[in-house]
């Protein structure tokens, strides 16, 4: 079945599967660089899905992801391990 993710900043991301479209949002932090979130999101999801198979879960780490890398400077220094993800 077809997926289809629209990320949408600090508002999260949609996760459209066949039909069905969930809304997932993205937790409240201090952002100091944007830089690297985009690639945060989509690395972490990537990881995920292929892990689980589950697009809504990959999302809901994916938004973790990218939400943990705005919170430092730079756009390879912020990128988030596993357990800075879970921090978040």
């Amino acid at each position: 079945m077809p997926v289809l993710i629209t990320t949408l900043g600090a508002d999260g991301c949609e996760v459209r599967v066949g039909s069905d479209t969930t809304r997932i949002e993205a937790p409240d932090v201090e952002v100091v660089d944007p830089t690297g979130a985009g690639d945060a999101f989509v690395g972490a999801f990537s990881v995920a899905f292929v892990d689980t198979g589950d697009p809504i879960a990959a999302a809901l780490n994916a938004v973790r992801a990218g939400a943990a890398a705005v919170t430092s400077v730079g756009a390879q220094p912020s990128l988030p391990t596993w357990s800075g993800i879970d921090s978040v």
